[in-house]
């Protein structure tokens, strides 16, 4: 697999699951909210910009994307050989959230995690509650992708994680009660 998706709720663990793949797979990680936003988190580009910045990036032949932005996850899917999808619990993931906003990694200087310090507690909870569930399951079947992973919690992630990593992944059918 050399171009992968990885999305979901605020909270759920996709950038840390991001990260350690990248790493372990050697390849770019790009995380979306580091493209999108300039300093002090003014919104960089129109949305024709960056539907066309995104279409630049997975025209390339090995990724690993992290990040929602549902207007352009269908110029995502298109390109993804598989899709890593974070359904977690809404509880779960705005405990996540959360986490990450009251207690801050100390020495990151990752936007992403910057991201937290300035976004609202009430924010966290709205984007949580709001994640279009159902939407991103049809568009995911939609799609087509060859290799679509759904992952509802941390060991289902370690256990997607090493399935990726050692090659063993196997098709996957989008199974939920949506």
């Amino acid at each position: 697999m050399n171009r992968i998706l990885i999305i979901g709720r605020s909270g759920a663990g996709k950038t840390t699951f991001t990260n350690e793949l990248g790493k372990r797979l050697n390849h770019e990680v790009v995380h979306l909210d580091n493209l999108f936003w300039k300093p002090d988190w003014v919104r960089a580009y129109s949305p024709e910009e960056w539907e066309r910045i995104i279409a630049d990036l997975v025209a390339n032949d090995r990724w690993i994307i992290d990040g929602n932005y549902h207007q352009t996850l269908d110029i995502r899917l298109r390109r993804a050989d598989a899709v890593v999808y974070f359904d977690i619990h809404p509880l779960r993931a705005m405990f996540g959230g959360l986490s990450r906003r009251l207690f801050p990694p100390k020495e990151s200087g990752d936007k992403i995690e910057r991201l937290h310090e300035i976004v609202s507690p009430w924010r966290i909870i709205v984007a949580v509650m709001q994640f279009p569930t159902k939407e991103v399951y049809r568009r995911i079947r939609q799609a087509g992708v060859p290799n679509v992973y759904i992952v509802r919690n941390r060991a289902e992630a370690q256990s997607t994680l090493e399935k990726i990593v050692q090659g063993t992944e196997r098709l996957s059918q989008v199974q939920s009660k949506y």
